[in-house]
């Protein structure tokens, strides 16, 4: 195995005075919220044995922040921070802040490697650090302008120097990387307030994926300060040797680093999409591990966002070597042109469902609804949301080990849920949101089950309405059949693993209930489902803190209203009240139940 050692030198993190003399602490501890970006410019480094290059990275104005605001500031299109989302302008800062630069790092050898990226404490500079320090009241800073002191590198112990890598959508922070070796979490937090944000990481030094000859990768060097870093260190500089240590793969050779690389897999292989060809233009790219060869095949991806395959078909098998961790060959590009897809991929079959990643797709199952849909992303449907009519392929809320959400808010008469009618497979769906109703047929997921639905959970509120005035008459016949889940769950239909832990008229007030009970107000209103007739197994109901799944006179049932002599309903798990009612009409009898109010099924 070669090595070969590219030293970046003086990378040359300043944190330039902010605060006007008399300052306080409240700026400098600045918790904000800011907008997702990441900065301009792009480092050519070559990556090859026995050859050096050496430039410059600047880090400058720094200041402490919590890491969820810190990371908001990348900027992915170029040009300083984004500061203008945290109601700041950028000429509110001189010099302009720079938390992130890119590194390009290029193979320009023959063989594949691997690179080792860390950080070495540099020289100091001579221009010194600012000349700054506390008053007597522990707050104020003062801060002499004409003379700086010497630099010491006075934020060594406090800097915390991280590394981003592109997944092919965005920048992802390396995990558990901190490429400062001399960072101190007891001196970045004296007050040992023990934030995740100071904890020290546990690695300093990070192995890049493997790199094919003529390949190369870019990475964001970051240099952050914990919101937990006080005013005296307001100046003070860290300057130090951003390491770049090339180890070229071998045929035969022990891939990685001399320390041993434990995971030689993590990353081999590269997957592109380009327009046209080989070398057309680049749509999108991702990193997956591969640790046993095997064809690499399209229907396995989603094609990226307004492309399509082409041809649809495309797999090519990858070789990987178990001792090195080497894929050959190390990128696999697919074929993909410009496409009016309704859908990120997919074809509809059930085998490699549409995959919808935003509300424009969700919406076109209407115009699909014999085929299968699979969540990419968690989708908000927003307050204009129509109810779709009907589905009889499937929806998969699963997608590669992720969960996703569908949220909306309804608002109309009769016939309100995600969909109206479901004759397919409905699965791993969590839906969210509120429902408001002024007349009949509600369901958070579907009005009416004629298939499957498994492994689904909604926490949807749905809202009725009911007339307290002189034409309170109009309430019969008005807020009836509302289900948790379904209004109908019909003969053969199948309902199994869901739960219902939102609420059916929470907002309706005692009085309101009162007189619509007095006016013979019918409403037939379940935690699950209205009326059954088919089967429901292994659900459960939670009620909402201080409150119950459902509140009605009449015919009101905690689990369901009815259930048919069809219907079987057996291991029902409650929590809480599920139901909240008028115990009896004028003449005693009972028309409600925690349960269920009319059983002429199985319920076990």
């Amino acid at each position: 195995m070669k090595k070969s050692r590219i030293i970046l030198s003086g990378v040359s993190v300043l944190l330039v005075l902010s605060l006007l003399i008399g300052g306080t602490m409240a700026w400098f501890t600045d918790t904000e919220k800011v907008n997702a970006n990441f900065s301009a410019g792009v480092l050519d480094i070559s990556v090859k044995p026995d050859v050096e290059g050496q430039t410059t990275l600047e880090f400058k104005n720094l200041r402490p922040m919590k890491y969820e605001n810190f990371e908001k500031e990348l900027n992915p299109t170029g040009g300083h921070n984004r500061v203008d989302k945290n109601g700041m302008n950028i000429g509110d800062f001189d010099p302009a802040p720079v938390y992130f630069q890119p590194v390009k790092i290029t193979n320009g050898g023959t063989l594949p490697t691997k690179v080792d990226i860390s950080v070495n404490l540099g020289d100091f500079c001579k221009a010194g650090e600012g000349n700054t320090g506390l008053s007597e009241d522990g707050k104020t800073i003062h801060w002499d302008k004409k003379n700086n002191v010497p630099c010491t590198n006075g934020l060594e112990k406090v800097l915390k120097i991280f590394i981003y890598k592109n997944t092919g959508t965005s920048w992802e922070r390396i995990k558990d990387v901190n490429l400062n070796q001399s960072y101190d979490n007891t001196v970045a937090d004296p007050d040992a307030l023990a934030t995740d944000n100071t904890e020290p990481e546990t690695k300093t030094v990070y192995t890049t994926a493997m790199l094919p000859a003529g390949g190369d990768e870019t990475y964001v060097i970051a240099g952050y300060l914990p919101e937990t870093v006080g005013n005296e260190y307001q100046g003070r500089h860290y300057h130090a040797d951003l390491m770049f240590n090339a180890y070229q793969m071998d045929e035969g050779a022990s891939g990685g680093s001399p320390d041993g690389d434990v995971d030689r897999f993590k990353d081999n292989v590269k997957l592109e999409w380009r327009e046209g060809g080989q070398a057309g233009e680049l749509a999108a790219s991702k990193f997956i591990t591969l640790k046993n060869s095997a064809d690499i095949s399209a229907a396995e991806y989603a094609a990226p966002a307004g492309y399509v395959y082409d041809p649809e078909d495309q797999a090519e098998a990858v070789t990987v070597d178990d001792k090195t961790g080497l894929a050959v060959p190390a990128t696999v590009v697919f074929t993909v042109k410009k496409g009016d897809s309704d859908f990120s991929g997919g074809d509809g079959t059930e085998e490699n469902p549409f995959l919808i990643m935003n509300k424009r797709q969700f919406n076109k199952i209407r115009d699909y609804s014999d085929k299968f849909f699979v969540l990419g992303a968690d989708i908000a449907l927003g307050s204009d949301y129509v109810p779709t009519q009907s589905i009889s392929g499937g929806l998969n809320g699963e997608y590669q080990g992720a969960r996703y959400t569908v949220s909306y808010t309804i608002n109309g008469v009769d016939n309100l849920g995600l969909f109206v009618n479901n004759t397919g497979v409905l699965k791993n769906l969590t839906v969210e949101g509120t429902i408001n109703s002024s007349g009949n047929d509600v369901g958070s997921i579907a009005v009416v089950n004629a298939g499957t639905i498994e492994n689904c959970t909604s926490s949807v509120d749905i809202n009725g309405t009911l007339r307290t005035d002189e034409a309170m008459e109009a309430n019969e016949g008005k807020n009836c059949y509302f289900g948790g889940l379904v209004s109908t769950n019909t003969k053969n239909a199948v309902m199994k693993a869901c739960s219902y832990t939102g609420s059916i008229n929470a907002g309706l007030a005692q009085y309101e209930l009162i007189l619509a009970d007095h006016h013979l107000c019918h409403m037939h209103l379940g935690g699950l489902a209205v009326v059954n007739a088919g089967t429901i197994e292994n659900c459960s109901l939670a009620a909402p803190e201080n409150g119950v799944n459902v509140r009605g006179v009449c015919c009101v049932g905690g689990i369901v209203s009815e259930n048919k002599s069809s219907g079987i309903i057996r291991n029902i798990t409650t929590t809480g009240h599920t139901a909240g009612y008028l115990v009896a009409d004028d003449e005693g009898r009972l028309f409600n139940s925690q349960t269920i109010v009319q059983n002429d099924g199985i319920y076990e």
